[in-house]
């Protein structure tokens, strides 16, 4: 019985070693993938690429609604 446990127990300890080394695996490739995505936008920036999102309104709608606040006109009623 002790040999059963012994050699279970052995069993546990070998996949504890190889779940270890997984991991240090996955965590130096996800620190590979991060800075070359990393290196990857400085150089878009560099280039002059604009992240994030679209805006909305062009920039003569823009104009046009900042006036009509100036104006004394409700947001509700320009967003309309």
């Amino acid at each position: 019985m002790e040999s059963v446990l012994r050699g279970s127990l052995n069993e546990i300890l070998k996949l504890r070693a190889k779940r270890k080394g997984l991991r240090r695996k996955a965590e130096f490739v996800r620190h590979l993938i991060l800075s070359r995505t990393n290196e990857g936008r400085v150089r878009a920036k560099a280039r002059g690429v604009r992240f994030g999102r679209k805006p909305k309104l062009t920039k003569h709608q823009q104009a046009e609604a900042l006036a009509r606040t100036a104006q004394g006109e409700t947001l509700t009623a320009i967003a309309k």
